[in-house]
């Protein structure tokens, strides 16, 4: 799986990672991710949103990350970019990690973690449909 290079920093790869959480955690949670997760990426990769969604047991948080290509992905995790990453403490708060365990993704997922190309129109970058990862 490659990308083409970007034009001077713009992005071409944007993996998607999702995780639920127990709605009375979520502040925890938010938190932990925050300075473990994203904190690191906000260094390293070109952008960085994160999402949180609640609801009445549960909340969802989204992280999409910006990169040049798979191999910068590469040189952040230090391993295959496309594996699922979990941090260390998420099979303590994560709902599907503490199903698993955090060094393997969940069999099932109805909203799987994802990569997306990032591809220019006339108007300027645009997404491309996800792509799981496998």
């Amino acid at each position: 799986m490659g990308a083409e290079m970007s034009d001077a920093g713009h992005p071409t790869i944007a993996p998607i990672w999702r995780g639920r959480v127990r709605r009375e955690r979520a502040d925890e949670y938010e938190k932990y991710n925050y300075d473990v997760g994203i904190k690191p990426l906000i260094e390293k990769a070109l952008g960085v949103q994160t999402f949180r969604e609640d609801r009445e047991h549960e909340s969802e948080f989204m992280t999409i990350s910006y990169w040049e290509d798979i191999p910068a992905m590469a040189r952040f995790t230090g391993r295959d970019p496309t594996d699922i990453h979990h941090l260390d403490r998420d099979p303590e708060f994560l709902i599907e990690a503490a199903q698993v365990g955090a060094d393997r993704p969940p069999a099932h997922q109805p909203r799987p973690h994802g990569l997306v190309m990032v591809r220019k129109n006339r108007k300027g970058p645009c997404l491309r449909s996800p792509r799981p990862f496998q």
